[in-house]
Order: structure tokens, then C-alpha cells, then sequence
């Protein structure tokens, strides 16, 4: 049996309905000529009559008013799913999903989100914190933050909104020559901030007797006295128990923001990135007023 058209079904039930082809095509907005086709159409598929004709009145055989109801009810379910995503992009409605690095996600965005979801009801956002970069063709994520250019091969559009800058930071109160330097382990040793460390310690200025291989663990560190660390200043000045030491740090990592370009314009991406670029604005990257750009045009 060869499965009938939906939009032909859609004419059986009208002219069920109204009782003429007349009134069937007044509903449908089409001309007797072709609801008559369409009608023929779905028989022929079915290879059953589903409506008597006589005298210009329409009135459905024993398998149409079998069919009907089955119809109708099909009818009501397209109507209803439609109505539930009609205008749905245009909304910021649903989920997104953002990742970032762990201090980025615990120590900003996971503070800054209730204003966010204040703001949009119907939104929900999943925070990942990930130092991989997840994939976003595979839709491992919808947006990410990273902490540098991404790669060529990514299909992705990216924008950086700024650069992170760093300093040193001592448990509050704490003598800075008699701390040695608080470092992430060999499997997190590629880390600018361990590179800046072995190009920017003096001699016999030694390392803390604990290595780490995530930042809450190095603030955790930090802020009981063990070491010196390295760390973002929109981090470690939001952190009660440590200080900034006054010693230049010239480190700084460019911050990207990257959005698959399917996405982009839906309403609740668009919100999402807003408020990802004016959370970090405030807490102090400086703003990058180049536009939205491939990743695969470089810097």
C-alpha cells in the first residue's frame, strides 16, 4: 500500500467536515478541482472509498468514518507540536550548554548565573567545567570559553572578547620570601602559568612541595600559606583569604568565545553570549571590539 500524503488527508477530513467541495476548498484555500484530485489520490493509495458522493453531498463510506477519528487525532498532535515550537528560536526558551575551563566556570560564571536566569524564566543553561575542548560539531556543547585561538580544523565562529590577566597571589598577611611556588604537576606542566614561573623565578627561589592539577586545589593551597601561586586577577581577588603581591606579572591569555555556527542567531545563544561577554566585562577582561569571525581565519 502506498502511504498517502499527509496534505491529502488533511482534504479528506475538510471535506467531511463541510459536506461539499466547495466548503473544502474554502477551508483549505484551494479550488473544487483540486481537492476533488487529492480525494482520489488518497483512495487510490489506500486502494479503499472513503466518501459517498451523491448529489454534490458528501458523506463517508464505513472505512472513512473508520479513518476519521485516527485522522483527526493526528490532526490535533501535528497542531499541538506545532504550537509548542512555533516561534521557539525566536524565544530565549530551552537549554544551552556552556564549557568552560574549571576557574572559569566555578569561580565566575557559576556566581554570576542567577541574574541570567533571573532574567529569562524559560532558559536553562548547563555549566560544564572542562579543561578539554569539546567538540561543538559533535554538539558536545553548544558554546565554550576558551583560553586560546581555537584551531583551523574547527568549524566553529569565534570571537575574542579579551584577554585574562594574572598575578601573584599569597595567603592574606603572609611574608612573600618566605613562600616558595605553587605549580601545577607534569601532567597540567604545558600551563602558561608554569612556563612563566621557570622563566620569571629568581635563584634559589624554590618550588612548594605539593604540585596540583586544578586550580581550586591551587587556590585551596594558596590561601593556607603553602605557596605562591599564579592566577587570574578577576579570580583571586574574589578570594577573601588571598592577597595580591604588588611583584609584576606580565602574563595575560587571550580569551575566546566560540559558538557553532548553526546556533548562532537563536535567541537563547544570543543571550547566553551576552551575558557570558558582560559577566567577564565586569569582572575585567578587557573587550575586543573585533567582530564575529570563522576560527578558521585566525587572529
Amino acid at each position: 500500500m502506498q502511504e498517502p500524503n499527509w496534505d491529502d488527508l488533511r482534504v479528506v477530513i475538510a471535506l467531511l467536515r463541510e459536506g461539499s467541495a466547495a466548503g473544502a476548498g474554502r477551508r483549505l484555500q484551494l479550488n473544487e478541482t483540486t481537492v476533488m484530485r487529492r480525494l482520489d489520490r488518497v483512495e487510490a493509495a489506500l486502494g479503499a472509498r472513503l466518501i459517498d458522493r451523491r448529489r454534490g453531498a458528501y458523506s463517508p463510506t464505513a472505512a472513512g468514518a473508520a479513518l476519521l477519528p485516527h485522522a483527526e487525532q493526528a490532526e490535533r498532535e501535528i497542531l499541538d507540536g506545532l504550537g509548542k515550537v512555533t516561534g521557539q528560536d525566536a524565544q530565549v526558551a530551552g537549554k544551552v550548554r556552556v564549557t568552560a575551563v574549571p576557574i572559569l566556570i566555578n569561580r565566575v560564571l557559576a556566581r554570576a548565573l542567577p541574574a541570567l536566569l533571573n532574567a529569562h524564566p524559560a532558559l536553562s543553561v548547563d555549566l560544564m567545567a572542562d579543561s578539554r575542548n569539546l567538540v561543538l560539531s559533535r554538539r558536545e556543547t553548544d558554546i565554550a570559553l576558551r583560553l586560546s585561538h581555537p584551531g583551523p580544523e574547527m568549524r566553529a565562529l569565534a570571537r575574542r572578547i579579551g584577554q585574562l590577566d594574572y598575578a601573584i597571589f599569597v595567603q592574606r598577611g603572609k611574608r612573600m620570601s618566605a613562600l616558595p611556588w605553587l605549580t601545577y604537576g607534569e601532567a597540567m606542566g604545558h600551563l602558561p602559568q608554569n612556563a612563566w614561573i621557570a622563566a620569571h623565578a629568581r635563584p634559589g627561589e624554590g618550588l612548594a612541595r605539593t604540585e596540583v592539577n586544578d586550580a581550586e586545589a591551587l587556590i585551596a593551597c594558596a590561601a593556607r600559606g603553602i605557596g605562591r601561586a599564579v592566577l587570574p586577577r578577576i579570580v583571586g581577588r574574589a578570594v577573601a583569604e588571598l592577597e595580591e603581591l604588588a611583584e609584576p606579572c606580565d602574563l595575560s591569555r587571550e580569551v575566546w568565545l566560540i559558538v557553532h555556527p548553526d546556533l548562532r542567531r537563536l535567541a537563547r545563544i544570543e543571550a547566553v553570549l551576552a551575558w557570558i561577554e558582560q559577566t567577564l566585562r565586569n569582572a575585567g577582561p578587557t573587550r575586543d571590539a573585533s567582530g564575529l569571525g570563522s576560527a578558521r581565519a585566525g587572529r
